[in-house]
């Protein structure tokens, strides 16, 4: 501090002779300064004394600068100390919040933890949509049950009714050759003997229409069974869609709660690192800014 203030006091042409100060000259140049307090005040009053008016005065106002600029000195290797310290520990910082997040969204991914832009889990929805899917192949399944066991039980027109249209048709020209048959038999009985030809023709042809009405009643009631068996397994397919989607859903409720943690931690040294960023940028600007508060009311006068 004396020796910026020896070069703060001197002219350009003695500085180079100032360069190195002597014990003697400190003692020296302290005996002509002096610094006192105005009472029950903050107020610093620095004289000096000089050879001529205006020497005194240039040591008063030298003494000032250099106590505010060694003050400023050690302000900002105070700030770059700092500095360098929490910037060595911002890196680490980053370093940790990444991991972190890499360790969240690893955990997100191998857990299958994907989520909709309404934050519901994407195995949520599936099952929700697998629940419907098996509601309707239920109630498919209980309206096809209850026909299935008519078109067992049902008579000819119960049948023609619950019968697909290409077989409604067959149905019906079937059960108009019969009718046509029976009254020619009821007719050729009435006429001739029990074993006339054309009798025994006549039962011959209702007999056959019987057949083939049997064998269509036995194509449908297989075709009926066929689709009744198909919606079963449908059921049964989808059940087990419904039961593993409930398995998956009730593991990624679990996993939740483990994921919930590594984003908390995420989110904890996010704002550590931002608390830390903050902080840094206060030091900067701390070695820019008078934190003394140190203020010149007057240079020294002659």
């Amino acid at each position: 501090a004396w020796q910026s203030l020896q070069k703060l006091e001197a002219g350009p042409e003695l500085q180079a002779d100032q360069a190195q100060a002597t014990s003697a000259d400190v003692n020296a140049l302290k005996r002509n300064i002096t610094v006192a307090r105005a009472e029950r005040s903050y107020l610093l009053a620095v004289t000096a004394v000089g050879r001529t008016p205006e020497e005194a005065a240039n040591r008063a106002n030298a003494v000032v600068q250099a106590y505010l600029a060694e003050e400023s000195a050690s302000r900002a290797v105070v700030a770059q100390r700092i500095t360098d310290e929490l910037g060595s520990r911002l890196q680490q910082l980053r370093d940790r919040l990444a991991a972190s997040e890499r360790r969240s969204e690893e955990y997100r991914q191998q857990k299958n933890l994907v989520s909709t832009a309404d934050n519901t889990l994407v195995v949520d929805q599936r099952l929700a949509s697998a629940i419907t899917t098996l509601s309707d192949v239920e109630n498919r399944l209980t309206i096809m049950r209850a026909r299935h066991q008519q078109i067992l039980t049902g008579d000819l027109s119960t049948v023609v009714a619950l019968a697909e249209t290409t077989e409604q048709a067959r149905l019906n020209l079937l059960a108009n050759r019969r009718i046509a048959a029976r009254e020619e038999l009821a007719e050729l009985s009435r006429q001739l003997g029990s074993r006339h030809p054309a009798l025994q023709n006549s039962r011959s042809k209702v007999e056959e229409v019987d057949a083939l009405l049997e064998a269509e009643f036995a194509q449908i009631r297989r075709s009926s069974e066929t689709v009744l068996s198909q919606l079963q397994q449908e059921r049964d397919d989808q059940a087990a869609v419904v039961e593993q989607l409930t398995r998956d859903s009730a593991a990624s409720r679990e996993s939740l709660i483990e994921l919930r943690a590594l984003d908390a931690q995420v989110e904890s040294d996010r704002r550590l690192l931002l608390s830390f960023e903050t902080r840094s940028r206060e030091i900067g600007e701390f070695a820019r800014i008078d934190s003394a508060n140190v203020r010149i009311l007057s240079d020294a006068t002659q």
